[in-house]
């Protein structure tokens, strides 16, 4: 964890932040992950430090925080089927479910890998269930 820590304080690279972000939760070391990455949004360009960020307030529970960054992260690479997937879950998760609704079909038109298309669905069927 230490030197997780280390390589999260001196990277300036995006995909090795984000490596980091997701080891460090894997560690149960959030607070630790969202602390040190938020310094690091600067060195963002394809939305991977929002989305390590808002994976890091999901895993403490902290919905709010976590749709706010995974918004963030769906701005800056809104062409992600992944970061497109993530953002649709938190909006579902937050309740707005009809905003979610509109962002799974978005990530769907994506042109998603076949296990991403298959989670996209599933979502849609139970909120078409729900009558959204």
């Amino acid at each position: 964890s230490k030197r997780v820590l280390e390589t999260l304080n001196k990277s300036k690279d995006e995909d090795i932040i984000y490596s980091c972000i997701v080891a460090l939760i894997n560690l149960n070391k959030a607070k630790d992950a969202i602390r040190l990455s938020l310094k690091k949004l600067k060195y963002e360009r394809r939305g991977l430090v929002s989305y390590g960020i808002g994976l890091a307030y999901e895993s403490l529970g902290d919905k709010q925080n976590s749709l706010k960054f995974y918004e963030r992260a769906y701005s800056k690479n809104p062409e992600d089927p992944y970061l497109t997937y993530s953002y649709a879950r938190a909006l579902e998760i937050n309740g707005q479910l009809v905003e979610a609704k509109v962002m799974y079909l978005r990530a769907l038109n994506l042109n998603p890998p076949e296990n991403l298309r298959k989670l996209i669905l599933k979502r849609l069927e139970l909120l078409s269930n729900l009558n959204v």
